[in-house]
C-alpha cells in the first residue's frame, strides 16, 4: 500500500472537518427581523393581520374594506364624496332631506308679510346637487333653481319674469321641526325695471331671512 503524501492527507482531513462543521453549525435564519409584531418560522415572517412585506413592513391599507359609493374616493380610510352626496360611503344624496312641501314665512324690506307653500323637487336628469324650487316668493310659476351641498342651499343668480333673484339658505335641526325640518333662506328680489330690491336677510338692512319649516 502506497503512502498518500502529507498535503494530501491535510486536505483530505481539513474537508471533512468543514462538512461536519456545517452540517452541525446552528443555520442561520434568513427573517431574522420581523417587523410590526410579525413572528420568525422556517425562513418567513408570519406577520399580524393585514400586515404584508418579506419582513412584514407593510402596514394594512385602510381603504381594502371601505367601498365609497357614488363615484366617491378612499383616502386613508375615508371616503371623499363628490358633490351632492354624503354619508359614510357617499351612499347618501345631499338634496333628498330636503325635498318636498315646505310652508314659508317671511317679511321682506319692500312687501308686506306673507305666509305660503313652496315645493322643491329634484328634477328627472339634474345634477346630484340641483333642485327646483316652484312658487318661489309667493309670486315665481316658473321654479327657481338651487343646489345643496350638505347643509346649505345656494340660489344662483337667475332672471324671472323681469326680477333678478339670488341667495342662499341653510338646514338646521331643530327640536321643533326634526333634523332636516327648518331652513332660514337670506334672498333678495330686484326688479330689473325699477331697480328696487326686496330683501330677506341677504343684506344688514333690518330684515331677517325666510323661514321654511316641514
Amino acid at each position: 500500500m502506497k503512502r498518500i503524501p502529507a498535503i494530501a492527507f491535510a486536505l483530505l482531513c481539513t474537508s471533512i472537518l468543514f462538512v461536519l462543521y456545517t452540517s452541525c453549525s446552528p443555520k442561520k435564519n434568513k427573517c431574522t427581523v420581523c417587523s410590526n409584531g410579525g413572528i420568525c418560522q422556517n425562513d418567513t415572517c408570519l406577520c399580524p393581520l393585514g400586515y404584508t412585506g418579506a419582513h412584514c413592513e407593510t402596514p394594512p391599507d385602510p381603504c381594502a374594506s371601505v367601498t365609497c359609493q357614488n363615484g366617491g374616493t378612499c383616502n386613508a380610510g375615508v371616503c371623499t364624496c363628490p358633490t351632492g352626496y354624503e354619508g359614510t360611503y357617499c351612499e347618501t344624496l345631499s338634496k333628498s332631506r330636503i325635498l318636498g312641501t315646505w310652508h314659508v314665512a317671511e317679511h321682506g324690506s319692500n312687501s308686506s308679510p306673507a305666509n305660503y307653500s313652496i315645493r322643491i323637487t329634484a328634477g328627472a336628469g339634474t345634477a346630484p346637487s340641483e333642485v327646483f324650487i316652484t312658487n318661489f316668493y309667493n309670486y315665481f310659476t316658473q321654479a327657481v333653481k338651487a343646489n345643496v351641498l350638505l347643509d346649505k342651499l345656494f340660489i344662483p343668480s337667475q332672471y324671472l319674469y323681469g326680477k333678478l333673484v339670488f341667495g342662499n339658505g341653510y338646514i338646521h335641526a331643530t327640536s321643533i321641526y326634526g333634523l332636516y325640518g327648518y331652513i332660514t333662506v337670506a334672498y333678495e328680489v330686484i326688479d330689473t325695471a325699477t331697480n328696487i330690491p326686496d330683501d330677506f336677510g341677504y343684506v344688514p338692512d333690518g330684515s331677517r331671512p325666510s323661514e321654511w319649516n316641514k
